[in-house]
C-alpha cells in the first residue's frame, strides 16, 4: 500500500510539474502576443478630425467658405440642401478625386454607402459605383438613388457589368472598370459596405496625404460587428492574427517587406496606380488589396496606413458563413508561400487560446480530489495542485481579457462576448485546419465562397481561379 501511495504521489507530482511548465509557457506566450499587438496599435498614426480641420491642405491655401451638399433622409425621400462651411469655394485648389465603389450583392449596404459618400464636404470629386453582376436588388437600389439624387447632384456615375473574364477575380475586374471611367488625379477605392460617419473624411485624408507627401494612403476603418458569432470570434482573431505576419504597423516601415492596403479605403495617385500596373497586375488575386500593396512598396513609393477613428466604418463579416470564408481567404495566400509557418502558428494558437480551457476541468477536479480526507495527500502536493489551478485560471483569464480589450478598444462592443473565447479558439482552429491542410496535402484549398463567387486556391497557378 505504501508503494502504491508513493507511486501515486510520484505520478501526480510529475503531472503537476509538467502542467506548471505548460501554464508558464502559455502565460508568457500570451504576453508576447499582447506586446506585439499593442505595438502594432500604438505605431499606426491616427487622423483626428478636430486636429486636421485646423490645417486643411497647406498653410498657403486658406479655406474660406463653400457651398456643399448634404443629405437628409425623410420618408425615404433623399434631397440635398446647401449649407455654409468655412472651406474655400474654389474647387481648383483641391485635386479631383474619383471615388470607386465595386459592389456585388450589397442590397443591405449600398444605399447608406452611396449617400454617405455624396454627403462629403470635399468640393471636387465624383462617385463611380460599379454593379458587379449582382443577383439581388443592388442595381435596383442604385438606379433609384440615381433617379432621385442625380438631378440635385451630378457627381454620381453608375456602371453595370454583365460579364467577367475568367482570368480576373470579381472585385479586381469591377474596380478596374471604375478606374477606366475615372477622371480624378487621385483615386479612392472603397467598399460597398463602408459608411462615412464624418462628412469631412475625404477632405481630411486628402489634406493628410498632401502634408505628408504620400503616394498612397490607406485607412483602417472602425469594424462593425453585428452578428453574434463575429462579436465572439473577431476580437480573438484580431489578437492572434499578428502571428501570420499581419502586423499592419510594419507597413509604415520602409525597411520592412510587410505591405498591405485596406480594401475598404485607400487613396492613390492615378499616376502611381498606373505605374504599378493597375488592377491588371493583380487581376487573379482574391486578396487584391494585399497584392497591390506589395507591388506599391516594392516599387519604392511612399505609402502609409492610418487609423480613421470615428471617420468611417466597414463590415468584415455578416454571419458565420462569411466569417468562415473570410478567414480562409486571408490564410490561403499565406499558406501557399509559407505552409510550415502556418502550421506552427496554428499549433501555437491552439496551445495558448484553447488548451487552457480544455485542461481546466482536469486541474479543477484533481484539486478537489486532493481535499478528500481518505486520500491522505501530502500538503506539498495539495499546494502544487492549488497553484496549478490558479495558473490555469490565470491562463484562461488572460485569453478572455485580451479578447475583451480588443473588443472594447477596436470594435466598441461590450466585453461580455469575450467570456466565450474558448468557442472562438475552437472555431479558429477548425477554420485554420480546413483551409491549410488540403492545400498542404493536395496543393488545392477547399472551396472558398466570397461575394457570391466560388474560388479554389491552386498552388501550381498560385492564384484563385474562379
Amino acid at each position: 500500500m505504501a508503494i502504491d501511495s508513493y507511486a501515486l504521489w510520484n505520478s501526480s507530482s510529475t503531472s503537476a510539474s509538467l502542467l506548471f511548465i505548460l501554464f508558464i509557457l502559455i502565460i508568457a506566450s500570451c504576453m508576447y502576443i499582447f506586446i506585439i499587438s499593442l505595438r502594432s496599435y500604438l505605431l499606426i498614426p491616427i487622423i483626428h478630425s478636430k486636429q486636421e480641420r485646423m490645417s486643411i491642405l497647406s498653410p498657403s491655401r486658406i479655406i474660406k467658405k463653400s457651398t456643399i451638399f448634404s443629405y437628409n433622409n425623410h420618408n425615404q425621400n433623399h434631397y440635398y440642401q446647401s449649407k455654409k462651411k468655412t472651406f474655400s469655394n474654389d474647387p481648383s485648389i483641391y485635386p479631383f478625386v474619383s471615388v470607386i465603389v465595386p459592389a456585388r450583392n450589397e442590397q443591405d449596404n449600398i444605399e447608406r454607402c452611396i449617400l454617405s459618400l455624396l454627403a462629403q464636404n470635399y468640393p471636387n470629386f465624383e462617385v463611380i459605383v460599379i454593379d458587379d453582376n449582382s443577383t439581388d436588388d443592388t442595381m435596383k437600389i442604385m438606379k433609384e438613388i440615381e433617379r432621385t439624387i442625380v438631378p440635385a447632384n451630378n457627381r454620381l456615375k453608375i456602371i453595370s457589368l454583365n460579364h467577367k473574364p475568367d482570368n480576373w477575380t470579381g472585385k479586381t475586374w469591377a474596380s478596374q472598370q471604375g478606374y477606366l471611367e475615372s477622371r480624378g488625379s487621385i483615386l479612392l477605392f472603397t467598399d460597398a459596405d463602408t459608411y462615412y460617419n464624418n462628412k469631412d473624411t475625404i477632405l481630411l485624408t486628402i489634406s493628410y496625404m498632401q502634408k505628408q507627401n504620400l503616394d498612397v494612403l490607406s485607412g483602417i476603418p472602425s469594424i462593425e460587428l453585428r452578428d453574434f458569432w463575429s462579436k465572439i470570434i473577431i476580437p480573438l482573431w484580431d489578437l492572434v492574427s499578428v502571428l501570420f505576419g499581419v502586423n499592419i504597423a510594419d507597413v509604415n516601415n520602409p525597411k520592412s517587406k510587410v505591405a498591405y492596403l485596406m480594401g475598404s479605403f485607400f487613396l492613390i495617385h492615378k499616376t502611381v496606380f498606373e505605374k504599378v500596373g493597375t488592377f491588371q497586375s493583380v487581376r487573379k488575386d482574391i486578396q487584391e488589396d494585399k497584392a497591390l500593396g506589395q507591388r506599391i512598396k516594392e516599387a519604392g513609393f511612399n505609402m502609409r496606413i492610418v487609423r480613421l477613428n470615428g471617420m468611417m466604418s466597414a463590415r468584415w463579416s455578416r454571419d458565420l458563413h462569411t466569417l468562415w470564408h473570410g478567414i480562409g481567404r486571408t490564410l490561403a495566400p499565406i499558406a501557399i508561400t509559407n505552409g510550415g509557418k502556418v502550421i506552427i502558428n496554428l499549433i501555437f494558437i491552439f496551445f495558448i487560446s484553447a488548451m487552457p480551457f480544455m485542461i481546466l476541468p482536469y486541474t479543477l477536479s484533481i484539486t478537489v480530489i486532493q481535499q478528500i480526507p481518505f486520500m491522505s495527500t501530502s500538503q506539498i502536493l495539495q499546494f502544487e495542485f492549488h497553484l496549478l489551478l490558479f495558473l490555469n485560471i490565470v491562463s484562461c483569464l488572460i485569453v478572455i481579457i485580451g479578447a475583451a480589450i480588443k473588443a472594447v478598444k477596436e470594435y466598441r462592443q461590450t466585453p461580455v462576448y469575450s467570456l466565450l473565447a474558448f468557442f472562438a479558439a475552437i472555431f479558429l482552429t477548425i477554420a485554420f485546419l480546413y483551409t491549410t491542410l488540403p492545400l498542404l496535402m493536395s496543393n488545392k484549398t477547399k472551396q472558398i465562397t466570397w461575394s457570391g463567387r466560388k474560388y479554389v486556391y491552386d498552388r501550381k497557378e498560385e492564384r484563385f481561379p474562379s
